[in-house]
């Protein structure tokens, strides 16, 4: 089961990257991915003027292209099969051709130079347009920050409406970039942020507080699947009490019983807990009850917040990792964006009477 539930995404790379699978126009073309996991067959045909030191072997190829691996590896450890991605996500080159320096080393679209680089980026950006006009996605993550600016130059030409798609960024997975050891375990902790973000503004589409959660259930640290996520819904249940960390306990609640845990309760010690706003005192308490691994919180609670207001893990005697600031601007303009409004729930203010001494 995938950890993540981006349906109707689009991810965006740069180039094709392996040289042996360029003719298939496959991103990230990690020849055990295409061959093994994703089951496809035919002959890759060679190119005029092939490279001596770059000879294209097609699916028979034993080098491995390591962003390839990476990408491909991350999303078949996540959604087991081929279908499971591909039936929400579609994965798009923006330039589906390869270069190469004569010693054989790549040449990334980006490092092109001036006049060709401007020309592949023109085309480039025009055939991306087109795709998304027939691809209609509510989600672009683009692979990269090259990408990441062909997507804003879209934008910045009203030729994609960001107000209506939502435009992400996730790390290259090249060895080459910077600061990009561990990209999977990264790459992971992206996608549940995005995901408790995600629930957040379906929360303030609902006309609730936009608080989105997500809880990650992993024996071991690093490793997990999203097993419970949620908004809140406290206006459209009349509960107060119905805030999503409460939502997401109930569910983590009904994975144990189906999966077999004795007694339910105890899976809680091996789920992080990732919301986009700090849990308010209750809630706090709550999860700090459960023995819950770790809370990880966008931005600070400053009205009701349970460790900012009150240290609700200093009165319980806890130890449990408890960190903010994760995304936390983000989660803070979908606060303010919702607070412009009033809420429809709200209770009516009731008007004040003076009093008047008695004589």
């Amino acid at each position: 089961k995938s950890r993540v539930d981006f349906r109707g995404t689009i991810g965006i790379s740069d180039f094709p990257e392996h040289f042996s699978l360029n003719p298939y126009r496959v991103p990230f073309g990690y020849v055990p991915a295409v061959r093994d996991w994703m089951g496809l067959r035919g002959t890759v045909q060679k190119p005029e003027g092939e490279l001596s030191v770059r000879p294209v072997e097609g699916l028979s190829c034993t080098r491995e292209e390591q962003s390839g691996k990476r990408w491909w590896g991350l999303f078949e450890e996540l959604c087991g099969n081929p279908e499971s991605f591909f039936r929400s996500c579609f994965v798009y080159n923006l330039c589906p051709l390869a270069f190469f320096h004569k010693s054989g080393r790549n040449v990334t679209p980006s490092e092109l130079k001036s006049k060709a680089k401007g020309e592949i980026q023109t085309i480039a950006e025009k055939y991306l347009a087109a795709a998304l006009q027939v691809l209609q996605p509510k989600i672009i993550i683009s692979v990269g920050r090259y990408t990441e600016d062909r997507v804003k130059a879209l934008v910045k030409q009203n030729k994609l409406d960001a107000t209506v798609i939502r435009t992400l960024c996730i790390p290259h997975p090249s060895p080459r970039s910077l600061n990009n050891t561990n990209w999977n375990e990264k790459a992971k902790r992206w996608l549940e942020e995005n995901d408790a973000l995600q629930q957040a503004r379906l929360a303030n589409d609902l006309k609730e507080v936009p608080v989105g959660c997500v809880f990650v259930y992993g024996p071991n640290e690093g490793d997990g699947v999203i097993i419970a996520r949620g908004c809140n819904l406290v206006n459209e249940t009349k509960n107060a009490t119905r805030h999503v960390e409460f939502i997401c306990i109930d569910q983590a609640l009904e994975y144990a019983r189906a999966h077999g845990f004795e007694p339910p309760e105890s899976i809680f010690t091996s789920i992080s807990v990732v919301v986009t706003v700090e849990p308010c005192i209750m809630c706090a308490a709550a999860l700090l009850n459960l023995g819950v691994r770790e809370i990880v919180y966008g931005c600070r609670n400053d009205r009701f917040g349970g460790s900012t207001v009150l240290d609700v893990a200093r009165l319980l005697k806890s130890n449990i990792p408890i960190r903010g600031g994760v995304r936390g601007d983000e989660a803070m303009e979908l606060l303010k964006e919702f607070y412009k409004g009033e809420n429809p729930s709200a209770p009516m203010p009731k008007a004040r009477t003076s009093k008047k001494a008695s004589g």
